[in-house]
């Protein structure tokens, strides 16, 4: 594929045919003869033509080209498919997380802890304590929302 992608840089570089319009016609050949690949190893992943399908890939699957266009255009399209949802998943859990971020504000300085509803930035609680040490806490929730869960803060130690 690599050499079949490269032949035709090189043609663009030089310059093909221009048709009547003014358009450029693009003609597309072997890197090794002077054919146009009509076929795709399936075994190389290339696109070959008869001469070197003939030499170098009787034993391999070979298939013509609009074929294999087909279907790497298909695969393309579920792959395409498959990362927009997880693009999707992801800005679900972002916007949850900016949501929860917004229940929670810290104050180490002053050795508060603070708890903020997310729609109005009303107090809800304030934990003051004296911290020895510096305080990373762990957050999670059970099963709910960020509204109704229960959550718990437990303190771990981690390096700097």
């Amino acid at each position: 594929m690599k050499e079949l992608a490269d032949s035709f840089a090189e043609r663009q570089k030089a310059g093909s045919s221009e048709t009547e319009k003014g358009e450029k016609k693009v003609e597309v050949v072997c890197s090794k003869h002077p054919e146009e690949p009509r076929l795709f190893c399936k075994d190389e992943e290339r696109a070959v033509c008869p001469v070197c399908e003939f030499s170098l890939h009787q034993s391999h699957k070979v298939v013509p080209v609009e074929q294999a266009v087909s279907e790497l255009k298909d695969l393309l399209k579920s792959d395409l498919e498959s990362l927009q949802d997880k693009r999707d998943k992801y800005k679900g859990v972002e916007e949850t997380y900016k949501k929860v971020f917004q229940v929670v504000q810290l104050d180490y300085d002053r050795g508060e802890v603070s708890f903020y509803a997310p729609e109005d930035m009303t107090p809800i609680c304030t934990l003051r304590d004296t911290f020895t040490e510096k305080l990373f806490p762990f957050q999670y929730w059970k099963a709910g929302d960020a509204k109704t869960a229960d959550i718990k803060i437990c303190q771990s130690e981690i390096p700097l």
